[in-house]
């Protein structure tokens, strides 16, 4: 196995947060519109 570095999770992590981020806006989007 390939240790995952400290900067590559921090990236992981700012990627995931960014798509849970757009994945939340366009609920809410959605709800308001509704």
């Amino acid at each position: 196995k390939k240790r995952i570095s400290n900067i590559e999770q921090g990236i992981m992590n700012i990627e995931v947060r960014y798509s849970i981020d757009l994945k939340l806006s366009k609920i809410v989007r959605a709800k308001r519109f509704h």
